[in-house]
């Protein structure tokens, strides 16, 4: 997990905000995901979005009018 992530999340826990708050408002904030994917993992999602996508446009193309 970066860095700047986790010092985030310490400092707005300190100040009184919950866990939740505290990840959301700090993965907004700083950009940082606290899980990174491998070039690999995100050319694989992008590709499963996009096959899964046109799946879908194909799928509605094929339905009968009545």
């Amino acid at each position: 997990m970066p860095e700047k992530l986790e010092r985030c999340v310490s400092d707005l826990k300190s100040q009184g905000k919950s866990d939740d708050s505290a990840w959301a408002i700090c993965v907004d904030s700083t950009g940082e995901k606290p899980h990174s994917e491998s070039i690999e993992e995100t050319v694989m999602r992008q590709v499963l979005d996009a096959s899964m996508e046109d799946c879908k446009c194909q799928k509605n193309k094929k339905k009968k009018p009545y």
